[in-house]
């Protein structure tokens, strides 16, 4: 026959219930005794608060080794809910996590405040059953909005006492969120430096007490002593108050606002570090005369420890060493993601560092040694976002993702970023394995070309062929409406003053190599079966005639030379060929005029500087008697053609046809304000204007590019075709 009756368990509300780490502000862990009296008034709060039914379904996400556990467990489970896991990889991705809280049906989780931000700034599915979101462990910047009908809890509370001291509904509108009002049996006061209560609005430091204080450190009663204070309030033997560090003040409606810190620790990244400690470590260095530490954040949310040292005399520091140094004595929360070494560090009046006067970190990336810049638009686009998130000026290609400060919490923002731009979901594990810029981005085009439904198949060379179709650009030139392709004024001209010696022969030479290297500059377009095709040929001759108008009057040559450029301007054979002239006219002896024409089918502006630093390596080595300096061209304009139609027809056309269908069904009327009629016939007169964009607004062009996951050459012509739709 067995007991109805729960046995006994001789369990009291003094004994302990569970030992839990913090990081410790000096990078020695503490274990934080936790007591049965203290778990069961927390969660006697939070059933309460929160009406906690078996039929709840709670996410648990956070580490067991983080206090927040707690309540993802006790409340839930004592209540007879169920708990629900997500995997890994699920967990730090907040589109993934969202998806997967509809399929489990949560209605109640945590969320560090990190990716709860994340979580707040993706749009929620409908069928989200979630009616509390808790967050905590930092200090919340977003708030929820309208849609997101989940109630945003906005908890604060250290280790010491039981997960959460006070906590906060987070509405819509108002300021940074508050930390709130004391949970249940929860005592908090906000004391002087004499211990007395300060008025409402005036800052002062926290105290907490009350049944959810934990007994104090394992093993280290010294340190329990002086955090744990004897109660001065209480009549009650043996009551004490943890003195947490933090300012905070009442405001007027009742509730703690957080102002900073009493003593020189920080939190970073969930860390409690007192910036005492890391500066002790550097001045151990037998090179650094003085050192000092600062968490900067000049990105909001991401704060980062920076080092600023000094050398002696005769000595010189590397950033490098340092972080080596530091590594080897403290954890790697604690180890600075910058340091900054300067002749002297600056000094207020009275002889103290004035920290305002510190420079940023990394403000001349660009002139580093190890710099290199990105080499294409997917490079730009990933390093403008490391950039941004990390708070720093510049990111080259190689630069190491946690050399510059990254960290799992900000891994997180890169992936929800590059899904976003890039339309591809990658791990945090991915980030670690391929850590820089050049790396990632081959990641992230490999997880592209094995991703399933119409994606762009990589890009490859092609057996040679005389015809191949058009790509589309090319088409463009054919459609009804469009300037006639024979016309001159499809040209793409360049004039040149070439002053100095000039070696003609080794200039033409240089031209033929230009033609034979890329195979689009002797393509030409002939109807095969009344389709255009281009028709790539072996060889093409080319002729650069040297035109001499030294027999003019001085004043008067250059004029010449370029009327008799306009006179090469003739219309295109367009099936025949050439589509390319080019010219070169003496002026004197070390003063010439040098003409390039090519049709707009085969090149544009932006391929011209390609050009021609092609053709002036050519030509210094040409000039020497060298052979070409040049390796061969691995891709052709032709492989980009086959590439771009097989891409269309595996459903690519299919993706931009079905966006852009909508948008184009009414295109708006564009009556622009002419100044004078326009005449009868189209001409081509017209003029470039150039001009400027101050240092600032450029630099604000491109952090809003960034931002947008676009290049600023895209970013201009949505600006003008704006422009022109209004």
């Amino acid at each position: 026959k067995q007991e109805k009756k729960n046995p006994a368990s001789g369990v009291g509300a003094e004994n302990l219930a569970y030992v839990i780490y913090t990081s410790g502000s000096t990078g020695k862990p503490k274990g934080v005794e936790v007591c049965h009296g203290n778990l069961a008034n927390f969660v006697a709060w939070y059933q309460r608060e929160y009406e906690v039914k078996p039929e709840d379904r709670a996410a648990q996400v956070a580490s067991p080794a983080f206090d927040a556990s707690v309540l993802d467990l006790w409340p839930h489970l004592t209540a007879g809910a169920s708990l629900h896991i997500p995997s890994d990889e699920v967990r730090v991705i907040p589109g993934k996590l969202l998806q997967w809280m509809v399929a489990e049906g949560v209605t109640l989780g945590f969320l560090t405040t990190p990716l709860a931000e994340m979580v707040l700034a993706e749009e929620w599915p409908e069928e989200l059953a979630l009616r509390a979101l808790f967050t905590g462990g930092d200090r919340l910047r977003r708030r929820p909005r309208k849609e997101q009908k989940a109630r945003l809890v906005n908890g604060y509370g250290p280790t010491e006492n039981t997960v959460y001291t006070t906590t906060a509904v987070v509405g819509e509108a108002g300021g940074l969120p508050l930390i709130g009002r004391p949970l249940s049996n929860v005592q908090v006061y906000v004391l002087d430096k004499e211990m007395n209560p300060v008025p409402v609005g005036v800052g002062g430091e926290l105290f907490i007490g009350g049944d959810s204080l934990g007994r104090g450190y394992l093993g280290r009663p010294e340190l329990t002593a002086e955090r744990f204070i004897p109660h001065p309030f209480s009549g009650k033997a043996g009551e004490r108050l943890y003195r947490t560090g933090d300012v905070v003040r009442w405001s007027a409606g009742g509730e703690l606002e957080f102002l900073g810190r009493a003593d020189r620790q920080v939190k970073v990244r969930g860390f409690r570090i007192e910036l005492g400690e890391i500066e002790v470590v550097l001045a151990q260095h037998p090179a650094v005369r003085e050192a000092v530490v600062v968490a900067r954040e000049e990105t909001p949310g991401n704060k980062r420890l920076v080092a600023y040292v000094s050398a002696h005399s005769g000595q010189t520091v590397h950033e490098g060493e340092l972080r080596t140094f530091v590594s080897g004595k403290l954890p790697e929360y604690m180890v600075p993601v910058a340091f900054v070494v300067m002749a002297a560090l600056p000094l207020t009046s009275n002889g103290k560092v004035d920290h305002r006067a510190l420079p940023p970190p990394g403000e001349n990336r660009a002139e580093v040694e190890s710099y290199v810049a990105p080499r294409n638009p997917n490079e730009e686009l990933l390093a403008g976002i490391w950039a941004e998130l990390l708070g720093v000026d510049k990111v080259g290609i190689h630069d190491n993702f946690f050399d510059l400060g990254g960290h799992s919490l900000l891994s997180v923002k890169i992936l929800s970023r590059v899904r976003a731009i890039f339309d591809v979901e990658l791990a945090v594990l991915d980030l670690f394995e391929q850590p820089t810029v050049a790396q990632f981005v081959e990641k992230i085009g490999a997880s592209r070309r094995g991703a399933k439904g119409p994606m762009a198949p990589p890009l490859v060379a092609t057996p040679a062929a005389e015809y191949v179709p058009l790509s589309y650009a090319q088409q463009l030139s054919w459609l009804p409406g469009k300037l006639p392709a024979e016309d001159a004024a499809n040209m793409v001209p360049q004039a040149f003053r070439l002053e100095g010696a000039l070696d003609a022969a080794a200039l033409a030479r240089s031209l033929e190599e230009m033609v034979r290297r890329h195979e689009v500059l002797r393509t030409t377009f002939p109807l095969v079966d009344g389709e255009r095709v281009q028709r790539i040929h072996a060889t093409l001759p080319v002729e650069l005639p040297v035109v001499d108008l030294t027999h003019l009057p001085e004043a008067s040559r250059e004029a010449e030379a370029l009327k008799r450029v306009h006179a090469l301007w003739g219309p295109f054979d367009m099936a025949n060929g050439p589509l390319l002239c080019f010219g070169l006219f003496r002026l004197a002896e070390s003063a010439h005029v040098l003409f390039l024409g090519l049709h707009h089918i085969l090149t544009d502006f932006v391929t011209v500087p390609v050009f021609l630093n092609e053709l002036a390596l050519l030509y210094g080595a040409y000039s020497q008697g060298k052979p070409s300096p040049l390796p061969p061209v691995e891709l052709q304009y032709r492989d980009f053609t086959l590439w771009e139609r097989q891409w269309m027809q595996e459903g690519g056309l299919e993706k931009l046809r079905s966006y852009w269908a909508p948008k184009l069904a009414h295109p708006p009327a564009m009556p622009l304000p002419y100044e004078r009629e326009p005449k009868g016939d189209e001409g081509f007169e017209g003029a470039i204007h150039s001009f400027e964009i101050p240092a600032a607004l450029s630099e604000a062009v491109r952090a809003f590019c960034v931002k947008e996951g676009v290049t600023p050459y895209l970013l201009m012509l949505a600006v003008f075709e704006t422009l022109l739709a209004r």
